[in-house]
């Protein structure tokens, strides 16, 4: 699956037939379509952080496009986001709030996910031979689930809202503890250290859009103080650092 922001043909088509079959990072209507085109699923995401489903939607809204190679799906969905909002129906109402049927939102957010991954004989529809995963909901026009069904067996009530004690899932080993820092972060870790000790200097900073995946290349001046660089709030300017997490020997950018 893809992570590419373009609508450039050239780049896209290269993209495709590399292997990628399918992308989430469309943040613009021509960006999904120009994907569709190629042949690379689309898929058109909402989470807590990126927000694209308002625009990139729009193409699909009364007309006849075809949308049976496009996805809602979500993208870092923060925990108090599940609560509040939801999860693939709070996607699924905001398409719906934009004007696309709910019958083919719900179509966008389930079998066509269902179909791309090849799991459509399993999951993705109600009928004969899938697995009895559903939700029951009052009205098409605001999917607040009533009832929920895993395999069959109610586990959510809305007049009952616990059903049963579920069992307590245990994590396989492997999938424990596999964030592995330094035993002490250092000071020096989240420092940038210039090539003057005193002064001020320009560096690349990166802008970021409010609830997008896209940035810009800004340079700003900066203070420098006893050869480190200077977070500088006034421009609200702070600094990132990404440690690598895998064998804790500290590497850090």
């Amino acid at each position: 699956t893809g992570h590419l922001t373009s609508d450039d043909p050239h780049l896209i088509n290269a993209y495709a037939a590399s292997g990628v079959d399918s992308c989430h990072e469309s943040v613009t209507a021509d960006q999904i379509l120009a994907k569709l085109r190629a042949g690379v699923y689309a898929m058109i995401r909402e989470g807590s952080a990126w927000k694209d489903l308002k625009t990139c939607i729009q193409p699909f809204v009364r007309s006849n496009l075809d949308t049976s190679g496009v996805m809602l799906v979500t993208d870092d969905v923060h925990a108090d986001t599940l609560i509040q909002t939801g999860h693939i129906n709070a996607v699924i109402n905001l398409a719906i709030a934009e004007g696309i049927s709910p019958v083919k939102a719900i179509q966008m957010a389930t079998i066509n996910t269902a179909r791309y991954f090849r799991l459509d004989e399993t999951i993705g529809c109600i009928a004969p031979g899938r697995l009895a995963d559903m939700i029951l909901f009052d009205t098409l026009e605001q999917i607040v689930p009533a009832s929920v069904y895993v395999g069959g067996q109610l586990v959510y009530s809305a007049e009952q809202p616990v059903v049963d004690d579920q069992p307590v899932f245990g994590w396989p080993p492997e999938l424990l503890n596999t964030i592995k820092l330094p035993h002490a972060l250092s000071r020096e870790l989240f420092q940038l250290p210039a090539r003057i000790s005193t002064g001020t200097i320009e560096l690349p900073v990166i802008a970021v859009h409010e609830n997008s995946a896209v940035t810009d290349r800004l340079t700003c001046a900066l203070k420098v103080a006893d050869g480190v660089v200077q977070v500088d709030l006034e421009q609200d300017l702070i600094m990132a650092t990404c440690l690598e997490r895998y064998t804790g020997a500290g590497g850090h950018a």
